[in-house]
Formats: structure tokens, sequence, C-alpha cells
């Protein structure tokens, strides 16, 4: 699965920056965002779909 680079800032608020995340475990393998919360501080920045 080919993915591409999203570069933006995210300020956490109530101890959380409103995604989640799986995969890098190997120098080789992407990092996904697997989910992004309604409303929360990645999905308020407007540049983090999936």
């Amino acid at each position: 699965m080919l993915g591409y680079s999203v570069f933006t800032i995210i300020t956490k608020t109530n101890n959380t920056f409103g995604f989640t995340i799986a995969g890098g475990n190997r120098p080789s393998e992407l990092l996904q965002i697997v989910s992004v919360a309604v409303g929360g501080p990645a999905d308020q920045t407007g540049n983090v779909r999936i």
C-alpha cells in the first residue's frame, strides 16, 4: 500500500491529538493514520483525513 505525506501542526488538547496510528514497527513499514476523532485537534486542522 502506498501513501502520501502530510505535514501539519496539531496542538494537543485534553491529552490527545485526536487521531489513532498503526504500523511503523519496522524501518520500511509505513506509519498510518487509521482514525480521526470528529471534532478533535487533528480534525480541526482540516489537513488530516483517512
